[in-house]
């Protein structure tokens, strides 16, 4: 029976367990016009825009570490940001210290940061919701405290780093690093979007939904929750790795407490349980913020006597925050409910009843 554009056809779970994303051709024509899109992006861009991108891509490793952790699983955490300054501080000190390779430190900096993830996310074997997210808090301080403090981590100063080099070429500036962002992106999300489909990810989302039934149904509830953080802290660690490599500086200030406010303010804003939410949400949060910079600039410009200096510099926090309220509110289920509504009026009109 050939597959029709009116359904997808399931005919058994093993099918769905074999890494099948792409089930209709719709799709996969959609991934390989987007991935040839992309890789002749940066002859069309500047040097600024694509560092821009690089940030988006950074951004959606982390999310997607996140995803997984709070839409898959259900487990609210407020200290994600730290484990991207743990894989930070670890390619620093493998890069600086030991002279590794770019390609050690970044997985071994995922490995670090899934350890430390799965002891700071041990209070959700027994901790739930608001609880659980003051645990995590609490683990992001006390982490925070020691990286900024203790010179062998990182200390006030940071660390510096060398120019990027990949098996010998030097993939320091942004055009070149922008392919290493890319593929990581390109990686890290397909095995984010198959994860879903496999017994692990089912797992996951029993215990999101009912972690008691899941109980009740077999499922080890203390194992798959600390698989969980594991998870996401590896791909909050390659995040952090990568970061630190382009900006060839380990600064700990960027590891504050914000930066795990930005990380779930995008995926609230992209959509709590959806993976196309991730692309949505990072992209809608690390992009206009740089667009809001540049109107307040030229506002600067064309009215000098005003001082906007305040308003940039605490319009990111405020623009985060109205953003999480606006969709809390109006739209819950975020940007992707709002493309999945737009998509579905598309694809009936004219006859949308």
């Amino acid at each position: 029976m050939s597959r029709l554009t009116a359904g997808k056809f399931h005919e058994n779970y093993a099918h769905d367990e074999t890494f099948s994303i792409f089930q209709t051709n719709f799709r996969k024509g959609c991934f390989i016009f987007f991935i040839a899109f992309f890789l002749f992006l940066p002859a069309l861009l500047s040097n600024y825009l694509i560092y821009i991108m690089n940030i988006w891509g950074i951004a959606i490793i982390a999310v997607c570490g996140l995803h997984i952790l709070l839409g898959m699983t259900g487990q609210i955490s407020l200290g994600h940001g730290i484990f991207v300054g743990v894989g930070g501080v670890t390619a620093g000190i493998l890069s600086s210290k030991l002279n590794a390779p770019l390609w050690i430190t970044i997985p071994s900096a995922g490995i670090v940061a899934a350890v430390i993830g799965t002891i700071v996310g041990t209070p959700a074997l027994r901790l739930k919701r608001f609880y659980l997210a003051l645990a995590t808090l609490a683990g992001h301080y006390i982490i925070f405290f020691i990286i900024w403090n203790w010179e062998w981590a990182c200390g006030s100063k940071g660390i510096n780093l060398t120019p990027a080099v990949l098996f010998g070429m030097d993939i320091s500036p942004y055009k070149k690093y922008y392919y290493l962002v890319l593929f990581l992106v390109v990686i890290l999300f397909w095995l984010t979007a198959n994860l879903r489909l496999t017994r692990v990810g089912r797992a996951f989302q029993a215990i999101r939904d009912r972690d008691l039934a899941a109980e009740v149904l077999g499922i080890q509830l203390w194992k798959y929750k600390l698989f969980a953080f594991a998870i996401s802290s590896f791909y909050a660690g390659i995040a952090g790795a990568v970061l630190v490599h382009m900006l060839t500086l380990v600064p700990p200030e960027n590891f504050s407490i914000g930066l795990s406010i930005e990380y779930l303010a995008m995926v609230i804003v992209g959509g709590v349980t959806s993976l196309f939410g991730v692309l949505l949400g990072s992209f809608f949060m690390t992009i206009l913020p740089f667009v809001l910079e540049s109107i307040l600039e030229i506002v600067s410009r064309i009215l000098p006597h005003v001082d906007l200096g305040s308003l940039v510099s605490g319009g990111r926090e405020i623009f985060f925050g109205l953003s999480i309220m606006l969709f809390l509110i109006f739209e819950p289920d975020g940007l992707a409910k709002i493309w999945r509504d737009l998509f579905s009026y598309f694809k009936l009109w004219p006859f949308s009843y």
